[in-house]
C-alpha cells in the first residue's frame, strides 16, 4: 500500500627396546580418559535431507515468500567504467573548481545555495569541511540584512545551519507573521521561498508552533499551486514541488534524492556544468564502490549457506545491501554496509522464523540461546535454529574482533545486547500471536520499536563506523538514548503502514493498525491517518533529541538515515518481503545502472604489464633471508613470502585441453592396469603410479588389482631357517631386490621380527654398497639407494615425493613416456589448484590481522599451507587443506605467547578461557591474548558451521577439546620452565605428543574431510586412538631432533633430548640417537595401530602423513621457526614452480 506523505500533515498528535618405555607407558594410562569433557551421547550427527522438512504444521504452510529475483549470477556480473583510478585525476579536478566556487561565491546567499546544490547533488561528503567554514563564519555575522524580508533566504540558512548541528531559533520566521500570529498570506505568492520555508519547517521540534503552523501553511498553499494547474509557474519548480509534498526532503533516502535531483538540476536554467558533472561522476564511482561491496556481501551470503538450507525465509541478499546505502552511503563505510547488509539478512530470517515459522517451544529455545550467547545453549535447537544461531553467533563474534583488533574495544556485549533485546522483543509478539491477543497501541509500541529491529542496526553502524568512544557515549547506546529510540519507532510506524494486511492475512501478531482499530474501533482508513500522526510526531521528538545527542554529527545522520530509508523502503509497499516493480526500480537506478554522462574518458584495461616472467620475479622475491631478533634472542618472525608471492602466483595449468589430455592420459593408464602381463608387471606399474603421484586417480583399479595378488608369509622364503637370519646371496647381485625389501621393511609392527631384521640386513648392505662405490650399480639406482637410506619411503612426504620421483623416473631406461606425462600434467594441475588455495589463505591471513598486532610471533602462512599440502595434497580435500592452514597459524602463534611472550599469570588466563571456550573470559586477558582468543574463538565456530550446515553434526566440542588440551600442554611446559624444573623423558613425553598440537591437527583434518561418522569412529576420537597417539608423537620428536638447541638457547622448555641427557647424563649426541630410536619404535607402533583402527583408509593415511609432513618440515632443522634455504627451496619446487613439460 502507497505510503503518501503528503497526507502527514495534521495535527493530531500521540504520545623407542628400553627407548620404547616411555611410549608404551603412556598408552597404557591413556585409556580410561578421564579428562573428557565430550559427552558422546549429546553429539548427535547423522545424515539429513537437503532441506529441511519439518514434521509439525507451520504458519508457513499458508505463506511462502518467493526467490529473489537477483540471483548470484547477476550480483557477479555488475561491473562499472567508473571503478579504479581511470577517473580519479577529472575528480579531483573539478572537486577543485567546486572549493574554488564555495571561496568566491559573492555573497552569502550565493554561498548557502552552492552549498544547498552540493548537499542535494549527494556530494556533500566532498567538502565537508569547506562546508562547515562557510556556515560557521555565516553564523558568526551578526549582520543579516541579506536576508531580511527574503523568505528563500531565511528558510535556506534555517536548514542548512540546523543540518549542520547549529542552534537557530525558530523566531526567525516572525517578520513573515502576521501580529495575530499567522503566517502573512502574501508570502504565498513566493513559490520559491514557500517551498524553502516548507523544507525548512520539516526540521520542527516538539513545541516549536511557528514551525508547526509552517508546515500546515506551506502545505495548503504548495497543494493549492500544483491542484490549480497555474501555468506561470515554472515546469521544473512546479516539479520540486510536487516531489517534496509526496515526502519532505529532510525526510527523504539521501542517495535515491541525489539521483532524483540530477536530473531535476539538468533542466534548470542555472545549471552549474561543472557541479554537474562532478555530482554525476562522483555517483558513478561510488556506485562502483557500491557495486564492489556488493559483490563481496553476496559471496558472503552464497558460502554462509542460510538461504538454502532455511529455504522458507526471505532471500533479500540485494534489498538489505540497498538498505545498508540508505543509512551509509558514503564511500568510507564499507565496512557499515557490510555489517547493516549481515544484520538485515539475520534480521528477515529471525522475523520469518518468529512470525510464521517457529513453535512457541523452539522460540523461547532460539531466544534463551541468544540471551546466553552460548553455543552450548545450541544442543537444544531444532536443525534449522542451530543453523540460524550459529551463522548469527560466528558473524557476530567476527565483528567484535575486528574492531578489538583494530582499536582496542571490547564491544561484543553491545552487539549482543542489542540482537538479545530484539529476539525478547519478537518473542513477545509470537506469545500474543499465540494467545491470540491483540495488544493496546502504547503495549505494542512499547514494545515494537525494538521488535523494528532498528536499535540493531544503530549499534552495528556505530562500531562499523570509528566514532568516537566515550563514557557518555557508550551510556547513550546502553540506555537507548532518545535518538535512537525515535529512529527505531519510525522503523516500526513505516513498517506497520506498508505491511500490517499482508502479516495479518498470514495469522502474524498485528500490527500498529490493527491494535488502534481493535482498541478504539477506528477504521483502518482513520487507523492509518493516525499511524501517519505518529509518524511526524516521532519525527520531531527525534529532531529534538539531536540537541541532547552526545553522539558525533556523522552517526546522528546515519541515525536519521534509518528513518529515511525505512521509509523509502516501505514508501510503496513492503519493500523487503515483495520485490515488486519499484523495488526493482530502485535497484536499477541506485546500484546497477549509472547517471549517464556525455563524455568520458576511454575505459583503460591494459593487462600487458602482467606478460612478465613470474617465476624469476617470485625467485627474487624468495632470494635473500633477512636478520630478525627477537625480545633479545635470535628468532625468525617476519615471513619472506610477502603478499606478492602469493598475488603473482599465475594459474599455469587450467582449462579444458588441459582436462581433455588429463582424460585421455587416465584412460590409458586404465589400459595398462587391465592389459599388464604378469602380476609383478602390475605391481610394479601400480608402484610407479603411486610413487608419481597418481594413485588417487586409479583407487579402485589398484584396489581391485592388489585383491587379486594378494599374499602372505612373503619372506619366509628369503631366510635361513636354522638361524631365522637372512640369506647373504641375496645381497650379491640383487641391489633392486635389496632396496624393494628395505622399504617394504619399513612397514613393520612391533613383533613382526622378519622385519625388523630385514631393516637391519638391507640398510647394512645397502650402505656397504654405497661407500664401496661399486661401478656396476646403475647410476639411477644409485641414486634411489641414497635417497632410500636418508628416509624410507615409508616416511616420506608423498607430495615431495612425487616431485623428487617424477625427475627420477624420466632418467630411467623403461621409463613409460605415457605415464611420465600423465604425472607431469597432473602435478602441474593440481599445484594450480594449491596456487588459488594459498591465495584465498593469504587474503584470510591479511583480513585476520594477527601477524600485523602480534608482531612478536611467528608469521608462517606459505610454510603452513606448505605443511597442509603433505598432509592432505590430493585436489578433493580443499577444505582440509584450508582448515590447517588456519590452525597451524594458530599453533605457532599460541606456542610463541606460551613458549616465549607471556607471563604464567596471562598463560593460566588464556588457558582457562580456551578450556571454557567463552568469550566473557576475554575481559580478563590482556589486549593481545584478547585478539588471539577471539581470533580462534570465530575460526573454530566457523569450521563447526560448516559441518553443522552440512551433516547436522556439531563438531564443535571435539574441535575446542582438542585445542584446550593442546594448550593445557604448553602451560604445563610453561610452569616447568618458570620454575626451572627438567622432567624425567617419560613425564615429558606424556605431555609433549599433546603440547606437539598434532592431535588439533588430526580432530580437525577429520572432519574436514567428511570422514564417515559412527560411534566406533568417535570413542576414537575421544579417547585419543594410538593412531592419532603415536602420530603426535612423531611431530613431537621430529620437531625436538630439530628446534631443541634453538629453544635452549632461547630459555624455553627442554626437550626430550634434554631430558634424556639431564635424567642419563648422556651426551646430546647419545640422547640424539636415543631419540631417533624411539621415532623407529613409534613408527612401528604406528604401523601396528592401523589394524585395529576403526578409520577409512583415507583418514589412516591423513595421520601418517602428519608424522611424515613433521620428518620433511624439520629434517634440515626448524622448518617453521627459520626460513632456510632448504625451506624456500621446497616452497619453491611444489608450490611456486611447475614441472617442464614439453607442451
Amino acid at each position: 500500500m502507497a505510503l503518501h506523505l503528503q497526507l502527514l500533515t495534521p495535527s493530531t498528535s500521540s504520545s623407542s627396546s628400553s627407548t620404547s618405555l616411555p611410549i608404551s607407558r603412556r598408552v597404557a594410562r591413556r585409556a580410561p580418559n578421564i579428562n573428557s569433557h565430550v559427552n558422546l551421547r549429546s553429539v548427535k550427527c547423522f545424515s539429513i535431507p537437503v532441506k529441511y522438512d519439518p514434521k509439525i504444521p507451520r504458519r508457513s504452510e499458508h505463506y511462502q515468500y518467493q526467490p529473489t529475483i537477483w540471483d548470484y549470477d547477476f550480483v557477479e556480473s555488475l561491473t562499472s567504467n567508473y571503478a579504479g583510478e581511470t577517473y580519479m585525476d577529472q575528480m579531483e579536478k573539478r572537486k577543485k573548481d567546486v572549493r574554488l566556487m564555495l571561496e568566491k561565491a559573492l555573497t552569502p546567499l550565493a554561498q548557502l545555495e552552492l552549498i544547498d546544490r552540493i548537499q542535494r547533488l549527494g556530494i556533500g561528503y566532498l567538502f565537508e569541511e569547506e562546508i562547515k567554514e562557510c556556515l560557521q563564519n555565516l553564523y558568526n555575522k551578526t549582520d543579516d540584512a541579506w536576508m531580511k524580508d527574503n523568505l528563500y533566504a531565511t528558510a535556506l540558512s534555517f536548514r542548512l545551519f540546523r543540518q549542520y548541528g547549529f542552534q537557530v531559533s525558530q523566531d526567525v520566521f516572525k517578520g513573515f507573521r502576521q501580529a495575530k500570529g499567522d503566517f502573512k498570506e502574501s508570502i504565498a505568492e513566493d513559490i520559491k521561498g514557500m517551498l524553502s520555508l516548507y523544507e525548512a519547517a520539516h526540521l520542527v521540534s516538539e513545541g516549536e508552533n511557528i514551525l508547526e503552523q509552517a508546515i500546515a501553511f506551506t502545505t495548503r498553499h504548495l497543494k493549492h499551486l500544483t491542484s490549480s494547474g497555474n501555468s506561470n509557474i515554472d515546469p521544473n519548480l512546479a516539479n520540486q514541488v510536487s516531489h517534496s509534498l509526496e515526502i519532505p526532503l529532510h525526510w527523504r533516502m539521501q542517495r535515491s534524492e541525489a539521483r532524483w535531483f540530477m536530473d531535476a538540476y539538468e533542466l534548470q536554467k542555472d545549471t552549474n556544468p561543472i557541479l554537474l558533472e562532478l555530482a554525476k561522476l562522483n555517483f558513478n564511482m561510488v556506485q562502483a564502490t557500491h557495486q564492489k561491496d556488493l559483490r563481496n556481501m553476496s559471496r558472503w551470503w552464497r558460502n554462509l549457506g542460510v538461504a538454502m538450507k532455511l529455504n522458507f525465509a526471505r532471500d533479500r541478499l540485494v534489498e538489505s545491501f540497498l538498505w545498508s546505502m540508505g543509512i551509509a552511503v558514503e564511500p568510507q563505510y564499507g565496512r557499515c554496509r557490510e555489517w547493516l547488509t549481515k544484520v538485515m539478512n539475520f534480521v528477515l530470517i529471525i522475523d520469518d522464523i518468529y512470525d510464521v515459522y517457529g513453535s512457541l517451544e523452539e522460540l523461547e529455545l532460539f531466544t534463551d540461546a541468544v540471551e546466553k550467547w552460548d553455543t552450548k545453549a545450541m544442543e537444544k535447537l531444532p536443525y534449522y535454529m542451530k543453523i540460524c544461531f550459529l551463522a548469527l553467533y560466528n558473524t557476530t563474534n567476527e565483528m567484535a574482533f575486528e574492531t578489538l583488533k583494530e582499536q582496542g574495544w571490547d564491544i561484543l556485549p553491545y552487539l549482543t545486547k542489542s540482537w538479545a533485546n530484539f529476539i525478547k522483543a519478537m518473542l513477545v509478539e509470537a506469545k500474543w500471536c499465540n494467545q491470540g491477543y491483540t495488544p493496546s497501541l502504547k503495549e505494542y509500541l512499547d514494545n515494537g520499536w525494538l521488535s523494528s529491529s532498528g536499535s540493531v542496526f544503530l549499534v552495528h553502524a556505530f562500531f562499523a563506523t570509528k566514532q568516537n568512544i566515550r563514557t557518555d557515549v557508550l551510556q547513550a547506546l546502553e540506555n537507548n538514548h532518545n535518538l535512537l529510540y525515535c529512529a527505531s519507532m519510525m522503523f516500526r510506524l513505516s513498517n506497520d503502514l506498508a505491511t500490517s494486511s499482508a502479516e495479518l492475512e498470514r495469522g502474524d501478531v498485528a500490527s500498529s493498525i490493527h491494535c488502534h482499530m481493535k482498541e478504539t474501533n477506528a477504521s483502518e482508513k482513520e487507523a492509518r491517518e493516525h499511524v501517519r500522526g505518529l509518524i511526524v510526531d516521532t519525527w520531531k521528538k527525534m529532531n529534538g533529541s539531536i540537541c541532547d545527542s552526545p553522539f558525533n554529527l556523522p552517526f546522528i545522520n546515519m541515525v536519521l538515515n534509518l528513518a529515511r530509508t525505512a521509509l523509502f523502503i516501505y514508501q510503496y509497499g513492503d519493500g523487503l518481503g515483495v520485490e515488486d516493480t519499484k523495488s526493482k526500480d530502485h535497484v536499477l537506478s541506485l546500484i546497477v545502472n549509472p547517471v549517464q554522462i556525455e563524455t568520458h574518458k576511454p575505459l583503460v584495461n591494459n593487462l600487458s604489464h602482467l606478460r612478465i616472467s613470474h617465476l624469476r620475479y617470485l625467485e627474487y622475491v624468495c632470494r635473500d633471508a633477512a636478520i630478525f631478533t627477537r625480545l633479545g634472542n635470535q628468532w625468525a618472525k617476519i615471513s619472506i613470502y610477502g603478499s606478492s608471492l602469493t598475488h603473482n602466483l599465475i594459474y599455469i595449468m587450467q582449462g579444458e585441453a588441459y582436462m581433455d589430455r588429463m582424460a585421455k592420459g587416465k584412460k590409458d593408464v586404465r589400459v595398462m592396469l587391465e592389459k599388464a602381463a604378469t602380476p609383478l608387471a602390475q605391481l610394479e606399474l601400480i608402484d610407479v603410479i603411486q610413487r608419481l603421484g597418481l594413485s588417487y586417480l586409479f583407487e579402485e583399479e589398484i584396489k581391485r588389482s592388489l585383491q587379486n595378488i594378494h599374499t602372505t608369509d612373503v619372506f619366509n622364503g628369503y631366510c635361513k631357517h636354522e638361524k631365522g637370519a637372512f640369506k647373504e646371496s641375496i645381497t650379491e647381485v640383487d641391489v633392486k631386490g635389496i632396496l624393494s625389501l628395505y622399504e617394504a621393511a619399513h612397514l613393520v609392527s612391533e613383533g613382526e621380527n622378519i622385519l625388523e631384521q630385514a631393516v637391519a640386513f638391507t640398510r647394512r648392505h645397502l650402505k656397504h654398497l654405497i661407500r664401496s662405490g661399486n661401478n656396476n650399480i646403475d647410476p639411477n639406482l644409485a641414486n634411489q639407494l641414497s635417497r632410500s637410506l636418508e628416509i624410507p619411503l615409508h616416511w616420506r612426504m608423498q607430495r615431495s615425493e612425487a616431485r623428487w620421483f617424477i625427475d627420477a623416473y624420466e632418467s630411467q631406461e623403461d621409463m613409460n613416456p605415457l605415464l611420465l606425462e600423465l604425472a607431469k600434467l597432473d602435478f602441474n594441475m593440481v599445484q594450480t589448484k594449491h596456487q588459488n588455495e594459498l591465495k584465498n589463505m593469504s587474503r584470510w591471513w591479511s583480513r585476520l590481522g594477527i601477524a600485523t598486532k602480534l608482531t612478536f610471533a611467528r608469521d608462517r602462512l606459505v610454510e603452513s599451507f606448505l605443511s597442509s599440502i603433505g598432509i592432505t595434497w590430493e585436489p578433493q580435500y580443499g577444505r582440509c587443506r584450508e582448515w590447517l592452514t588456519k590452525v597451524l597459524n594458530f599453533v605457532l602463534v599460541i606456542d610463541d605467547i606460551y613458549d616465549v611472550y607471556g607471563s604464567l599469570e596471562e598463560l593460566e588466563l588464556f588457558t582457562n578461557a580456551v578450556e571454557r571456550w567463552d568469550t566473557k573470559e576475554t575481559q580478563k586477558l590482556p589486549h593481545y591474548m584478547k585478539i588471539c582468543f577471539l581470533a580462534l574463538y570465530n575460526t573454530a565456530n566457523e569450521m563447526a558451521f560448516e559441518i553443522l550446515k552440512e551433516k547436522d553434526c556439531d563438531v564443535l566440542p571435539y574441535l575446542t577439546k582438542s585445542w584446550a588440551n593442546f594448550i593445557k600442554a604448553m602451560l604445563v611446559e610453561a610452569k616447568w620452565c618458570d620454575n626451572g624444573y627438567t622432567p624425567s623423558l617419560e613425564e615429558y613425553l606424556d605431555n609433549g605428543w599433546l603440547s606437539s598440537s598434532g592431535i588439533v591437527f588430526l580432530i580437525h583434518a577429520f572432519f574436514a574431510t567428511n570422514q564417515n561418522i559412527n560411534t566406533n569412529v568417535l570413542l576414537a576420537l575421544e579417547n585419543n586412538h594410538n593412531l592419532l597417539y603415536y602420530a603426535s608423537m612423531m611431530c613431537r620428536l621430529s620437531n625436538d631432533l630439530a628446534t631443541s638447541s634453538a629453544e635452549l638457547a632461547r630459555g624455553d622448555v627442554a626437550s626430550s633430548i634434554h631430558c634424556h641427557m639431564m635424567e642419563t647424563k648422556a651426551s646430546e649426541k647419545d640422547a640424539r640417537e636415543h631419540i631417533r630410536g624411539l621415532i623407529m619404535d613409534t613408527w612401528k607402533k604406528m604401523n601396528g595401530s592401523i589394524r585395529d583402527s576403526p578409520f577409512e583408509l583415507s583418514f589412516v593415511n591423513l595421520a601418517l602423513n602428519l608424522a611424515r609432513t613433521a620428518l620433511f618440515i624439520y629434517q634440515y632443522g626448524d622448518g617453521l621457526g627459520v626460513e632456510v634455504s632448504k625451506s624456500k627451496d621446497h616452497v619453491l619446487s611444489m608450490i611456486v614452480h611447475p614441472v617442464q613439460t614439453e607442451g
